[in-house]
């Protein structure tokens, strides 16, 4: 059940979760919610003390993420002059009646063209099909431009799979090699998703973020830096 408490004059809501833990924590998390976790002796009292005297952090942190994109996992909207985000750009979507059901995209437009424009069942079926094709075409094209870049280490095309994740871009299993990638990733710029692959695939070097492992990522991708920053002004809804 969520709590709500007053810090600065702002109503904040936060989540109480009991743990057997000796100190208390605050989290704020990418979509904005925060979460305190604390024992469960520690009184409401003890914990909204807790929550006032991190109120400028609080404030400056919740300032900072409410400034950057957010990557929705939204459903698209079968309307022409509705837009929808790719690759980080807004595309205009374009209802077509047609003999065929099909979807194209150009550089700036989606066009969906149907024999029945009104069929929502069938709309849905249809981008989702088209939508899952995307997704899998773009990664697997762009780790086969970058798994040649780490040859002196023999690794060899990942198995691929694609998630709905709320907390990570990607992970990887070294044992069964396979890179597991969120879907979101399709609505983030494409160097973003580059900078996600080449992250995935040095782990499977080193296995950890250790200044090694940033070595090898920089090696591979100069600009890396610039990559994550854009990567982390994306939010994950």
């Amino acid at each position: 059940m969520p709590e709500i408490v007053l810090i600065n004059n702002r109503v904040v809501t936060y989540e109480l979760i009991h743990k057997n833990i000796k100190n208390m924590y605050l989290r704020i998390k990418p979509d904005l919610t925060i979460s305190v976790t604390a024992n469960p002796r520690v009184s409401k009292l003890k914990v909204e003390s807790f929550i006032k005297d991190k109120s400028d952090w609080i404030e400056k942190t919740l300032q900072n993420l409410e400034k950057r994109d957010r990557v929705l996992y939204n459903e698209v909207i079968f309307r022409s002059g509705e837009t929808y985000k790719l690759f980080g750009e807004t595309y205009s979507i374009n209802m077509i009646q047609s003999l065929k059901n099909e979807i194209k995209v150009d550089s700036m437009n989606i066009y969906i063209y149907a024999k029945d424009i009104s069929d929502k069942m069938m709309l849905n079926k249809l981008w989702n099909k088209w939508y899952e094709k995307l997704i899998k075409e773009t990664f697997i094209k762009i780790l086969k431009v970058t798994v040649p870049k780490f040859s002196e280490y023999h690794i060899n095309m990942p198995n691929v799979k694609l998630r709905r994740m709320k907390t990570r871009w990607g992970t990887c299993s070294v044992n069964t090699n396979t890179i597991t990638l969120n879907k979101a990733l399709i609505h983030t710029p494409v160097e973003c998703i580059e900078y996600v692959v080449v992250h995935e695939l040095a782990h499977f070097i080193h296995p950890n973020h250790s200044k090694h492992f940033y070595q090898l990522v920089s090696a591979i991708m100069p600009d890396y830096k610039e990559r994550k920053k854009l990567l982390e002004n994306q939010i994950l809804l």
